[in-house]
This record gives structure tokens, sequence and C-alpha cells, in this order.
């Protein structure tokens, strides 16, 4: 959608000049001017990201892709209830997670964001032995 902060006609004949199908809404509660962000005028729309909650996550003047899409991967997973060990989403947490951190160690490549919230048991950023450890306790109880 589109929210925009001038008349509602002016608006509705942006979306009318442009042939915007989605929705476009006018912001009566100035939440564009909540979240200023310096550096003058930009020649992009403002970005937002809105959790499930309602909550701004992300505001910028700037497109950033990269940084909008790890968010998101983010906020659905963390919508999603990451179970601390459960690395092979088989609904267990046994030998085969530890098997998958010792693969995701030795490879050297950087997991995605579902993975590394799954391995990481230590909350240290990182899927490392420590984390082995941590997950051989939490399996043997």
């Amino acid at each position: 959608m589109g929210i925009a902060n001038q008349p509602v006609d002016a608006i509705q004949q942006f979306g009318i000049d442009n042939g915007l199908t989605y929705p476009l809404l006018q912001d009566t509660w100035s939440v564009y001017n909540q979240f200023y962000i310096p550096g003058g005028i930009s020649p992009f729309p403002r970005d937002f990201i809105i959790d499930q909650q309602g909550i701004v996550q992300y505001a910028n003047n700037e497109y950033d892709g990269d940084a909008m899409s790890l968010l998101v991967q983010e906020l659905l997973i963390s919508a999603q209830n990451c179970i601390p060990g459960e690395i092979t989403d088989d609904g267990l947490i046994d030998v085969l997670d530890i098997v998958t951190i010792v693969q995701i160690i030795l490879s050297g490549v950087d997991p995605d964001y579902a993975t590394l919230c799954a391995g990481d048991l230590d909350d240290s950023g990182v899927i490392d032995i420590l984390d082995i450890i941590q997950l051989v306790e939490l399996i043997l109880g």
C-alpha cells in the first residue's frame, strides 16, 4: 500500500496519473513526520516495515532491498517461533541436529536466518562448538 501525508484528492490523482492499483491512504496520524529521517530530500518514497503487532520496525528514505529483505525474513522466522536446537526442522531435537551443526561449521558457509536462529543456542551470533555443547546438554537433559 502507499501512504502519503498529502490531501486525499492529491493522493487519488497521483494514483490515477501513475496507474497504481494498490491502495493509497492518507497519513492522518502523522506517522510520516514521526519517523523523520535526516538527510534532506530523497527522490525515493519513505519505506516502512511494520510487524504483525503494528510496530514500525524499519523506516528509511533510501531503498535498501537487502536490509529490508533480511528484516522481513527475521520477522517471519520470529513469528514462526524458532525452536533452539531444532536445526533439521523435522520436529525432533536429536543427534541429527548435532551432525547438521557440525556440517554447518565445517562448510564455512554463513547460515540463513532460520538456521542461525535454531543453531545459535548460546546467542553469540554464530554457530560454533559452544552451540554443539549446549545442544548435547539439551538432548541429554
